[in-house]
């Protein structure tokens, strides 16, 4: 039979002890689990206020940190020793941080830039503003030193000159010395020859009053012989005169279209009728050439006065002494026939007519003056065999004029530039001129010929537009 547990000593048994053991361990345990919890959440959270900072804070460069750990200290360490030698180095104290030492270096870099402009620029780095002065600076030390060399060659050729300059002197003072001996002799040779001249010019005085007493007898003979001859030549003005008049009672007519026919270029061989093709009596050995004109008269009809001969005509084909021509004008009823003179005012068989050619000239008929009308009928005189001279004389055979110049507006009309004033003195002079070509021509018995008679007389056909054959 089971008997009762026996009890433990001292009123407890092991079993009791065992769990209060338990209990007091587990107590500990929980109470140490609780603080090691609370350890690690408090470094879980320093940890990430830590990193945090470190986020804030950035990445130090890889040189700190490298410097950091070579010296076996911190980058903060290294960077604020890099921050004090970097103050002492640009401001002289250790203390200064990069907002008072940029400071500084802009108020340092403006101020050089002020005072060295074109050499530094206010935004020029701190570095390149040192080098730049420092250029500067030697550039200087060597303008320096060239300026001192050449103020020592200056004054070296100051001193030569120097010495050459009191060379010079002493040579003038010599000549000068000379100079005032030989005054002093010219002015004694002066006085001795202004004595001489007194006496040549009291001479000379008596001799220019008798030649002034001659003289006035010369003048008065010289007068005398001047009323003479005024006398004469009045006298031979007269006879002169009275024997111009004679002549023009004589000629009345300065030019006679009759004188054509008396002396014609030429005569018609043979005339086929019906046909536009005649024949003359000139060939090539009267220098008859292809495309020359003639105007053919009549040798029973009397000339009119516009010198309109019955037909014109134009060489087409040359021989020897004959010239085959085409009639390019020809009057009605009037045919051209044997015998019928031909005429060319501008040819001549053995020499050159000569002729002067003034006014204006409408050679295409439409009512304006052509510009270069003289020049034209200049080139057809020489074309013919003529000759062109600029001026009137003995041995001039005609003066073909055109229109009188005519002047524009009056020369003392308001509104008149200085161009047109000048342009209507010009065409002025040229129509007195014009008029006194005419009249001295008419008066030395020139035919004077207008521009349509000149053209009828070297066989253009009528008044169309001048063509240069």
């Amino acid at each position: 039979m089971a008997g009762r547990p026996v009890a433990a000593r001292g009123g407890f048994n092991g079993l009791f002890w065992g769990m209060i053991s338990f209990v007091i361990v587990s107590v500990l345990s929980l109470a140490g689990l609780i603080m090691t919890l609370t350890k690690v959440k408090d470094a879980e959270d320093a940890a990430r206020v830590a990193n945090t900072a470190l986020a804030k804070a950035g990445t130090a460069p890889a040189y700190f940190s490298s410097e950091a750990a070579a010296r076996n200290s911190r980058v903060f360490d290294v960077v604020a020793d890099h921050q004090k030698r970097i103050s002492q180095l640009v401001a002289g104290v250790p203390d200064l941080y990069a907002p008072q030492l940029q400071k500084q270096a802009a108020d340092a870099v403006a101020a050089t830039s002020a005072a060295a402009a074109g050499v530094v620029a206010p935004t020029d780095p701190l570095l390149t503003v040192l080098q730049r002065m420092d250029e500067k600076m030697a550039e200087l030390t060597a303008t320096a030193a060239a300026a001192r060399a050449e103020l020592q060659s200056v004054q070296a050729d100051k001193q030569a000159l120097t010495s050459q300059l009191k060379a010079v002197r002493d040579q003038f003072e010599a000549q000068t010395a000379e100079l005032n001996k030989r005054l002093q002799q010219n002015e004694e040779e002066k006085v001795g020859a202004i004595a001489a001249k007194d006496e040549q010019l009291t001479e000379l005085t008596a001799s220019m009053d008798s030649t002034s007493q001659q003289l006035q007898q010369a003048r008065r003979d010289t007068q005398t012989r001047e009323r003479d001859c005024e006398f004469q030549v009045a006298r031979l003005t007269k006879q002169v005169e009275d024997q111009l008049k004679q002549i023009r009672n004589l000629n009345p007519s300065p030019f006679e279209p009759g004188a054509i026919l008396r002396k014609p270029d030429g005569k018609v061989l043979r005339a086929i009728p019906g046909s536009d093709i005649v024949y003359i009596n000139l060939g090539a050995a009267d220098k008859i050439k292809r495309g020359f004109g003639f105007e053919v008269f009549s040798a029973t009809r009397e000339v009119a006065r516009s010198l309109r001969g019955k037909a014109s005509i134009e060489v087409i084909s040359v021989n020897d002494s004959t010239a085959e021509c085409r009639v390019t004008r020809g009057t009605s009823g009037q045919p051209i026939i044997e015998g019928d003179s031909v005429v060319n005012i501008a040819f001549e068989r053995n020499r050159k007519p000569k002729f002067v050619i003034r006014g204006d000239f409408d050679l295409d008929y439409d009512g304006d003056v052509d510009l270069n009308g003289v020049e034209a009928i200049a080139t057809i005189v020489r074309q013919w065999g003529g000759q062109v001279a600029a001026e009137l004389d003995e041995s001039t055979d005609y003066v073909v004029i055109g229109l009188s110049p005519q002047v524009g507006a009056a020369l003392d009309a308001d509104g008149l530039s200085e161009v047109e004033r000048d342009l209507n003195l010009r065409r002025e002079l040229e129509r007195t001129q014009f008029a006194e070509l005419v009249k001295r021509a008419s008066s030395m018995f020139i035919p004077v010929i207008t521009q349509n008679q000149f053209l009828y007389l070297t066989g253009y056909s009528g008044d169309t537009t001048l063509v240069s054959r």
